[in-house]
Order: C-alpha cells, then structure tokens, then sequence
C-alpha cells in the first residue's frame, strides 16, 4: 500500500475501525463512513474524516466523491445486501479497488461476483495464521 493512494472505509465496526486507525496510525488521510451517528461521533476522535452517511446511495457516494478514491475497504459483513450495494456503487464510480469483509464462504463468492476486487475473511483467515505460527513453533 502506498502513503500516496486515497482510501475510504465502509463499516466502523471492530473490523472497520481497525483498518481505518490503521491507516491512519500510519500518516494516511482516509475518508470513514458509517450510518450510525453514534459510531461516527466516537470514532471521529481519532479518524478526522468521519462521515455519516449511507453508502448504499448513489447520490451519496457521488457527493462524497469515492470515484476520486483508489481503495475502499467495505466493512459491512454484517449487512450482505448493503456490501453488494457498496460495491457496486463503487466500481460504477470508477473506484479502482474495492477490498470487502465477508463473513462467510457463500458471502465471499457473492462479494467477489459483484466486483469485488479482493474479499477478506478475518476470523477464518485468523485461525489459519495461528494454526500456522502453533505448528511452526514446535
């Protein structure tokens, strides 16, 4: 990843919030969305561009411009209908990568069919590096 893309986060839930303080951790400018308020006002503290706002509306993703960011990173396993939509409001705005969390197999295959870019499965993706590390540690 380089310093100089512009990334958005779609989903300040634990997973969301992490990429996004990340990112930012690292001297990142990223936009967060999220539709809760709530969530948005806490997280803003330490991510300054917080938004609240719909992502599953065109209108919106136009006036936030994601067609001018490189990398979203839809955080919204939860909601499969809202991650299908986000995505592909986002490819249709021309956003060149689109990375999403799934939370499952099937979600993983309907994420990657709608263009999605790549698909994330933190929890399976998790157990296979520690798994991993435990077998090489002897």
């Amino acid at each position: 990843m380089s310093i100089n893309k512009s990334y958005a986060v779609f989903g300040l839930g634990r997973y969301g919030l992490a990429v996004a303080k990340e990112l930012v951790n690292n001297g990142v400018d990223i936009l967060a969305v999220d539709l809760d308020e709530a969530i948005v006002n806490s997280a803003i503290a330490d991510i300054p561009f917080c938004k609240c706002a719909d992502v599953t509306d065109a209108e919106v993703i136009s006036r936030l411009g994601i067609g001018n960011i490189d990398t979203v990173i839809v955080c919204m396993a939860n909601n499969l209908e809202a991650s299908v939509m986000a995505i592909t409001l986002c490819k249709e705005a021309g956003v060149k990568t689109v990375i999403a969390k799934c939370a499952n197999e099937m979600q993983q295959k309907i994420l990657l069919r709608v263009g999605a870019d790549q698909v994330v499965f933190p929890e399976n993706e998790s157990g296979i590096r520690l798994a991993k590390n435990l077998l090489s540690s002897g």
